[in-house]
C-alpha cells in the first residue's frame, strides 16, 4: 500500500509539474508519447495544451508531428528522444562530424549551410518575420540547414513551407494566398556568422546563410494565413509572425546574424527596385 501511494504521488508531482511547466493551461494526459514541438523541458511529454493535439490512430498526434509510439514507459521516451526529425533541426545535435556536404567553408573554417527566406509583401515594403519559439523578443526571417545537392532555391522553399505552412502552390495555401520566387542572392562570405551550443559540437564554426527572395502578393495580417504548428515532421520554429521593414528586422534579429543581414540588405536592394519599382 505504501509503495502505490508513493507512486500515486509521484505521478500527481509530474503531472502538477507539466501543468506549470505549460502555463497551468488546460492539459490532457496523451495515450502516446508524441514527438514535442512546443519544446518543453522534455524532448518527448506525457501532457499537453489540449488544443495543439487532434485524435488520430490509436492515440493522438501532435500539430504537424509523428506519431512516434503507442507506449508511454521511460523505454518509449528514450527512444523517442532519439528519433527527433532531423539533426539540422534539433538544437542538441549530438556528436560525431557534420555531415561535410552540408557545410561551407569560410576563412579555412567550416560552417553549416543555411537556406533563408526573404519574403516581401505585395508592395516590397516590409518581409515576413517570425518571433522564435521559446526565445521571446529574438525574431527573424525563415532559415533551415540544407540538405545534400539542394540548391538554395529548394531549400529556402521547402524551409518556407516547414516553418510557416507557406507554399509556392497556392492551392496549399491558406485564403489560396499566391506566392513566386524572384530570385537568389549571390552566395557571399560575409554571410557566415558564429554560433555556439550543438553546431559547435560538430565542429561546426556556426551557419553560412543562403538567400532566396520570395514576392507574397498580400499585405493582410501573416498570422490570418500562415501554419506556424511545424509541417513535414519538424517542430514548430515560431510563435508568431509579421511584417516589418527591413531596416526593422535587421535590428530585430539576433546580435550575430546582424552584419549577414546587413549585406543582405544591400545585396537585395537591385531585386527590390527590379520587381517592385
Amino acid at each position: 500500500d505504501n509503495n502505490n501511494n508513493n507512486k500515486n504521488k509521484k505521478g500527481r508531482e509530474r503531472e502538477e509539474y507539466m501543468f506549470l511547466q505549460h502555463g497551468g493551461t488546460s492539459l490532457i494526459k496523451l495515450t502516446s508519447v508524441v514527438s514535442c514541438y512546443c519544446r518543453s523541458s522534455s524532448y518527448s511529454c506525457y501532457y499537453h495544451h489540449l488544443h495543439h493535439f487532434k485524435r488520430g490512430g490509436g492515440g493522438y498526434r501532435g500539430g504537424g508531428g509523428r506519431r512516434m509510439y503507442s507506449s508511454s514507459s521511460p523505454t518509449a521516451i528514450t527512444k523517442a528522444k532519439k528519433q527527433q526529425p532531423k539533426e539540422d533541426k534539433t538544437e542538441g545535435g549530438g556528436g560525431g562530424e557534420y555531415n561535410p556536404e552540408k557545410t561551407a567553408i569560410v576563412d579555412g573554417k567550416k560552417y553549416r549551410k543555411c537556406a533563408c527566406a526573404i519574403v516581401f509583401n505585395d508592395s516590397g515594403s516590409h518581409v515576413l518575420v517570425g518571433e522564435r519559439a521559446g526565445k521571446s523578443g529574438s525574431w527573424n526571417l525563415p532559415q533551415g540547414g540544407m540538405e545534400p545537392k539542394e540548391t538554395t532555391a529548394e531549400a529556402a522553399t521547402r524551409e518556407l513551407y516547414e516553418e510557416t505552412g507557406i507554399s509556392l502552390d497556392s492551392s496549399k495555401n491558406k485564403k489560396n494566398i499566391q506566392v513566386e520566387l524572384l530570385s537568389v542572392l549571390e552566395n557571399d562570405d560575409a554571410y557566415a556568422y558564429s554560433a555556439g551550443g550543438w553546431l559547435e559540437k560538430k565542429g561546426l564554426a556556426g551557419q553560412r546563410l543562403e538567400f532566396a527572395v520570395f514576392r507574397c502578393k498580400t499585405s493582410a495580417d501573416p498570422m490570418e494565413f500562415v501554419n506556424l504548428e511545424g509541417l513535414d515532421g519538424e517542430p514548430a520554429e515560431f510563435t508568431q509572425m509579421k511584417w516589418m521593414s527591413l531596416d526593422e528586422c535587421v535590428e530585430s534579429v539576433w546580435e550575430a546574424k546582424k552584419k549577414a543581414y546587413e549585406k543582405m540588405r544591400v545585396n537585395v536592394e537591385p531585386i527590390v527596385r527590379k520587381h517592385f519599382y
